[in-house]
This record gives C-alpha cells, sequence and structure tokens, in this order.
C-alpha cells in the first residue's frame, strides 16, 4: 500500500448514527447489520433497487462507494459516491456532514481516475464544510495528504500526518493500529524530504504500536516493509 493511501479509509465501515429514516428505522437498522461487507451492502441496495431512494439508500451507496475504492474499482466507486451524493441532498444540507464521507471517496476515485483538478474542488469543499468529528477530520487530511503528496508537497504531508496523529491522540487512538499505520506513512515522507533519522524514530514508534496492537498483523506484514527496508 502507498503511504499517499494509508489514510483513506482508517475509519470504522458502519456510520449510522444520524441516518435512520423516520418513515423506515427498520430497514436502515438492517443496513447497520449488513454493512459489514461489501456482499451486504449490495443485497441491501438490491432489495431496495423497486422502491423509493431514501438516505437509508444514500449511506448504503456511500459506504460501497468507499469499499469499492480501497479495492481499486474506482470507476464504480465514483459511481456509487456521485448516487450517494445526489441522493443525501435532497435531505440534508449540502454542508452536512453526512456528505463527507461520499465526498471524500469520490475525491479520491477522480484522484485515481487522473482527474486532479475534480479531486481538488472536492478537497476545497471539504476544507469550506463544518468538520468536528474526529473521524471526519482524519478524512479531510486523509485527502490532503494524498493530493500534497502527489505535487511534492512533503512538507505540506508531513504536517497533515501530524495533525492526524495529533488527532487521534486527542482522541484516545494515539496507540491504536490506525496511528501505527500513520506513523508508519509518516516515515515515507521523512524519506522522500532526505529525513532519515526522523524516519527511523517513526518506524521504531508504529513498530512499538504495532506489536502491541491485537488487530495490527496485516498492517505489520504489509506496510512496515518498505519504509524499513529504505532506512535501515
Amino acid at each position: 500500500m502507498r503511504p499517499a493511501t494509508v489514510l483513506l479509509y482508517l475509519l470504522p465501515a458502519i456510520a449510522t448514527a444520524g441516518i435512520t429514516s423516520p418513515q423506515e428505522p427498520a430497514v436502515c437498522g438492517e443496513l447497520a447489520r449488513l454493512a459489514t461487507t461489501s456482499a451486504g451492502l449490495t443485497a441491501y441496495l438490491d432489495s431496495r433497487a423497486s422502491g423509493p431512494e431514501n438516505a437509508c439508500t444514500g449511506v448504503a451507496l456511500s459506504l460501497r462507494a468507499a469499499r469499492l475504492a480501497v479495492a481499486g474499482n474506482n470507476v464504480a466507486a465514483k459511481r456509487d459516491a456521485q448516487r450517494s451524493i445526489a441522493i443525501l441532498e435532497k435531505t440534508y444540507s449540502r454542508d452536512d456532514r453526512i456528505l463527507i464521507r461520499p465526498l471524500h471517496t469520490l475525491a479520491v476515485a477522480q484522484f485515481e481516475l487522473g482527474k486532479r483538478g475534480e479531486a481538488r474542488k472536492i478537497w476545497r469543499k471539504l476544507q469550506a464544510m463544518p468538520v468536528t468529528r474526529s473521524e471526519d477530520r482524519d478524512l479531510v487530511h486523509s485527502l490532503s495528504v494524498r493530493l500534497f503528496n502527489a505535487g511534492g508537497q512533503f512538507k505540506e504531508a508531513e504536517s497533515e500526518y501530524k495533525a492526524v496523529l495529533s488527532n487521534m491522540e486527542e482522541s484516545g487512538r494515539g496507540d491504536s493500529a490506525d496511528a501505527g499505520t500513520v506513523l508508519n506513512a509518516l516515515a515515507s515522507v521523512y524519506i522522500n524530504e532526505g529525513q532519515i533519522d526522523d524516519a527511523k524514530r517513526a518506524i521504531d514508534r508504529a513498530l512499538g504500536i504495532l506489536n502491541r496492537a491485537k488487530d495490527a498483523k496485516d498492517a505489520l506484514d504489509t506496510m512496515l516493509a518498505p519504509a524499513a527496508t529504505a532506512t535501515y
């Protein structure tokens, strides 16, 4: 996984708070159950195909779009994210936090499809939105990192990674596996800047966190090797 992509989807896959439709609370409750897998999300959306689209449909599309982007299917991710935004904007204001995830996914998909100008437009829109939740700040920072890295703006990318780490520490996630992956990505930025000693310190800290975290085996196996090879 490339350093710029490490932060894309560190958040939990389900974020259903505040999205329950007053008309169909049971349906949204089922979404929370099915949203743990891509197959579950597709099954939910298929079951809703012949009915009216509501906020729950929009959230399901947003969650599936995020999974598609992680899998590298950016054309499908873009399509689902655009549909999600169109549906949610019928119910919520355009600066509501429920739109942050699909906007983020759309920006990532556009970026990967070579449409960096479109990605930057969405990034600027996200920066103008009121972002108060820790998880939402992570998403905005992660998009900033991707754009700065792509433009060779490594000092700016470094600042964004540090902002994410500070955000994680403030929200009690400073020793989580997610924090370890962020530190690994920060080490790669340090390498690009020629700051090898800083990179080594970041990797050592990441290793310490990931060795303690119960859910971090994959991160240890797949994320640390490239940076470690470059610095040791």
